[in-house]
């Protein structure tokens, strides 16, 4: 006896379905998609064989691309990018490169202070490759209250000279520098809800899920003794939250972030496996509100907050938590000229910058900030 499966699959094909209350006609088989308006910003290889994708469902095809010549527009329309961003239901982003790099002519040289003396004096191997990004992304406009969108994407990083060749010392730790480091590469994927549900409030909520292949990361290697390395891997996963308020002369603005980020480590690294990376706060939150009471003059004023967070690799100083209060002031003087004045960390928190071994660097301090503006 046939399954359920094989004789729905044959009352599917033969059109039978319908006997068992299913619909199926072409626009319900394409579901929200048939008679769409989809934009697409891109249209190399894949964008077009997308389009081919496409055409079966009936969609209205806009495309920007300022590469594309006007005669290969051919069965869709060639627009603005922001007309695809304000005008199309469904919007594909896609995009792609390849980087071509190379590092030359490496040094150290080390020489002492009193007589000029040459301590050190290395050279290091030239190096080249190629490395290839990428980002697909897709919005959907449901209807005027609501928004949808996911991204996936591929990035790199060339290490930088002083990770490469720039040793430092910070009391009482000597970090290494390493000529031999290899390039960060970036897999992540995200998705995202915007939600306009009245007139002047705007919301949004990202999920992420992010991993960096060979992150370089200062690993202890030595009793205060760290040397910059390529662990396996450090993966963040988390959401963004933003909510923005307008009603005449007030205005809000809110965003908060949670990361669950975690290292992967083995070798000389292995110690630091499972660890949050360092400098990694868990949240971090703020809120402005916005006073226009009259053309040209702006009051505002911000509250910021970030977690606490390690310091080293193994998870043994802490910068702790800190909140914030900024203020700010724009009054006009002229039609062309305005005082602006900046209050930081009014309250004169104590923000924890570093700490090594009880060996702490604090933040910017209670400051005051007066300016003049010019303009239009």
């Amino acid at each position: 006896t046939r399954s359920a499966i094989e004789e729905g699959d044959v009352l599917l094909i033969s059109g039978s379905m319908e006997s068992y209350g299913v619909r199926t006609d072409i626009g319900y088989l394409n579901g929200q998609l048939t008679g769409k308006r989809v934009g697409l910003i891109g249209c190399g290889h894949i964008g077009r064989r997308l389009i081919k994708m496409l055409r079966p469902f009936e969609t209205e095809i806009w495309v920007h691309d300022p590469y594309l010549a006007g005669e290969d527009a051919v069965g869709f329309l060639k627009t603005s990018l922001d007309n695809i961003l304000t005008q199309c239901d469904v919007t594909v982003s896609l995009g792609g490169r390849i980087d071509w790099w190379q590092i030359t002519d490496g040094s150290l040289e080390d020489r002492a202070l009193a007589d000029g003396a040459t301590l050190t004096d290395t050279r290091f191997d030239d190096r080249d490759g190629s490395e290839a990004t990428g980002r697909a992304g897709l919005g959907w406009q449901v209807n005027a209250a609501l928004a949808l969108r996911v991204a996936a994407y591929r990035g790199w990083r060339l290490p930088t000279l002083n990770e490469l060749y720039r040793p430092f010392v910070v009391v009482p730790v000597t970090t290494q520098a390493n000529a031999a480091l290899r390039n960060e590469r970036l897999i992540g994927y995200e998705g995202g809800i915007d939600m306009t549900p009245a007139p002047g409030i705007d919301l949004s909520a990202t999920m992420f899920d992010n991993e960096v292949r060979h992150a370089v990361a200062n690993v202890t290697i030595g009793t205060n003794l760290r040397q910059r390395r390529n662990i396996d891997a450090i993966r963040a996963r988390g959401i963004e939250l933003s909510a923005g308020i307008t009603r005449g002369i007030i205005g809000f603005r809110g965003s908060a972030a949670y990361t669950d980020a975690k290292a992967r480590g083995s070798g000389i690294a292995a110690a630091l496996d499972g660890n949050r990376p360092a400098q990694t706060p868990r949240w971090a939150a703020s809120a402005t509100l916005e006073l226009r009471p009259a053309d040209g003059w702006t009051l505002a004023g911000t509250l910021r907050h970030v977690g606490a967070q390690y310091e080293d690799d193994l998870e043994s100083d802490v910068l702790k938590p800190a909140t914030t209060l900024d203020l700010y002031a724009q009054l006009p003087v002229t039609r062309r000229m305005g005082v602006v004045l900046r209050a930081e960390n009014v309250t004169g928190a104590r923000v924890m910058t570093r700490n090594q071994g009880g060996s702490i660097d604090l933040g910017t301090p209670r400051t005051l900030w007066i300016g003049v503006k010019f303009g239009k």
